[in-house]
């Protein structure tokens, strides 16, 4: 029974609230994306299959705020700017009044850090534990319990919170010891999959239970260190098992958030205090201790601004194996205290991950991609033994950062690195409008743009510009690079947005010009992709990049031609992304959808 449902609005909601709108209600589609994230995916295991579709004449009949948000908002309300946004964040779990650093966090990879756990459970319970221990004796930790589960209801009972609570809890009624760390942390495992089997595809559960379990494995590790040592082999232990994770959501990693982690991790609890003092003179004064507070964030926003990143790509599960394996090896020699095994295994380790940040190198084949960018054109062109990697047009809507939202993601996940050459077949918007954003978040070595290019290489990959026509017209259109070559053991035409008059010429100029993919011109527009010109390529498969339009694009001229010529038509708005390559005697066609 669906109990959730996705809406997209403008309008401020809280959970609770009741509202009336007018909609359609459909099921929620499949990513368009080949790799990576799957927006589908995530909802789904959330319990959220269906979502409204142009919502009009929307009313917030009642407003029904949760009753833990007001006491947190009356709580943070005599605060003031800088105390109110770090105390939010740091104590409340807060990750939307402020933006900017809860994103330069995810960049430094110490978001965890101002993610309410045992950390900040256990310190509290201690904190607690001493105050009421003065009047009540062995009794203090009744209230205490009772003050953290009231803390939790105001955090809305997150995961990390909910389990550093229920390990607290275990621990506090185990008087005679019968259980260990580990039986906590599986009880209250079970117990939180009990409440909600999906959280086992959380990655907030996935993370926390990882980790907290590696650390307890790790205590002898830990046991008899002062305090610096402590904190180096927490946060060398914590980087390694939570290095894969974070490469599989993110594809790329900051080496410095090890050491970053280190110097933050030390004195997150001295601002926990801050924050407790802040909070109980705030009616006082809401700007107490606003110093410390504007220093630590801005510390923050300066290194996640100027982070900078290894792009590995998603990991697969052999390397998941391997390096796991390893890091068993690599912590049980350190709590042998043998050297000599801790530097094999980690020089091992450090081997495995040289091979995976430079697995490109080792691909044989050549691969294409024609990327989903709605009303646009992208393509991705790889060259075997990493040699190479060119794009051909960049796609481009209004308001909407197709290189952040579609490409950047795509090549992470592909662990590239850099690009060769973009090719810019023309200057309309929906080829070329997202090449600024592109460029400024990863290097782009050549843009061509000049219709006057005869050839564009990359590695064994080798295009020739078949529009030497160009001078005829005026229109941007006719004057777009048409790229011709092989690619994959396949001959590939690229056509830009040239019109059926080009294509004329085309058929004229090259008596034989075998074809077998065609990405067709002009997104499907009726004035491209003549019967004759079909025919005269005979391409067995046709991609057809296009989106939600106003044009009619695709027309039913253009396919009732292809379907006639025999034409394989893929199209990025029904398939999305569509993969292509090569490989041990083989021709793989993959689609998103």
């Amino acid at each position: 029974e669906d109990k959730y449902f996705l809406l997209y609005n403008d309008v401020e909601l809280f959970k609770n609230d009741i509202i009336s709108f007018e909609a359609n209600l459909k099921k929620i589609k499949t990513d368009s994306s080949l790799f990576g994230f799957e927006f589908k995916t995530y909802l789904n295991n959330k319990r959220v299959f269906y979502e409204f579709e142009n919502v009009n004449n929307l009313k917030i009949i009642k407003r029904n705020k949760p009753v833990n948000q007001k006491i947190t908002f009356f709580v943070t309300s005599k605060l003031k700017e800088v105390s109110k946004i770090f105390i939010s964040m740091l104590l409340f779990n807060d990750k939307n009044i402020d933006s900017l650093t809860y994103n330069n966090l995810k960049q430094i990879n110490a978001l965890h850090l101002f993610v309410v756990s045992g950390l900040h459970f256990v310190f509290l319970f201690k904190l607690f534990n001493f105050i009421f221990s003065i009047v009540l004796k062995e009794k203090a930790k009744y209230p205490s319990l009772l003050i953290l589960f009231f803390y939790l209801y105001l955090l809305d009972f997150s995961i990390s919170a909910l389990r550093a609570f229920l390990c607290l809890l275990l621990k506090s009624f185990d008087i005679k010891k019968k259980l260990n760390s580990l039986d906590y942390l599986s009880i209250s495992g079970t117990f939180t999959l009990i409440l909600e089997p999906l959280n086992v595809f959380n990655i907030s559960f996935v993370m926390s239970y990882i980790l907290t379990f590696v650390l307890i494995l790790s205590k002898n590790i830990l046991k008899n260190k002062n305090l610096i040592q402590k904190s180096i082999l927490t946060g060398f232990i914590s980087f390694l098992t939570m290095l894969p994770i974070q490469l599989s959501l993110n594809y790329k990693i900051n080496f410095l958030s090890f050491f970053i982690n280190i110097l933050f991790g030390n004195i997150i609890l001295f601002y926990c205090v801050l924050c407790i003092l802040s909070l109980i003179f705030s009616f006082v004064n809401g700007n107490i201790f606003s110093f410390f507070y504007d220093i630590f964030l801005k510390a923050i926003n300066y290194m996640g601004s100027n982070a900078s990143f290894l792009i590995f790509g998603k990991p697969k599960l052999a390397f998941f194996i391997i390096y796991y394996v390893l890091c068993f090896l690599i912590f049980l020699s350190l709590e042998k205290i043998n050297i000599k095994q801790f530097v094999f295994y980690l020089y091992s380790l450090v081997i495995i991950l040289v091979f995976f940040y430079k697995k490109n190198s080792f691909i044989c084949y050549e691969q294409v991609t024609f990327l989903d960018v709605y009303q646009g054109d992208c393509t991705i062109i790889e060259s075997k033994w990493g040699q190479g990697v060119m794009l051909i047009d960049t796609g481009g809507i209004k308001n909407y950062d197709i290189a952040s939202k579609k490409i950047i993601p795509y090549l992470e996940y592909k662990g590239i690195k850099e690009i060769d050459v973009v090719v810019i077949s023309h200057d309309d918007y929906d080829h070329c409008g997202s090449l600024s954003s592109l460029k400024r978040q990863m290097i782009v070595k050549k843009i061509v743009s000049d219709p006057s290019i005869k050839e564009v290489n990359i590695g064994s990959i080798s295009l020739k510009n078949i529009n030497i026509f160009y001078k005829e017209y005026d229109d941007t259109n006719n004057k777009s690079i048409v790229l011709y070559g092989k690619i994959a053991n396949a001959f590939f035409l690229f056509t830009g947005d040239i019109d059926s008059s080009v294509e004329s010429k085309i058929i004229n100029k090259y008596a034989n010009l075998p074809v077998d993919i065609l990405k067709v011109a002009h997104h499907g527009s009726k004035y491209s992709t003549s019967s004759e010109f079909i025919k005269h390529i005979k391409p067995k498969i046709a991609i057809i990049s296009v989106g939600r339009n106003f044009y009619g694009h695709p027309t039913k001229e253009v396919l009732n031609i292809l379907k006639t010529n025999n034409v394989n038509v893929y199209r990025t708005d029904i398939h999305g992304s569509i993969y292509f390559c090569y490989k041990y005697s083989f021709y793989y066609l993959q689609t998103a959808k």
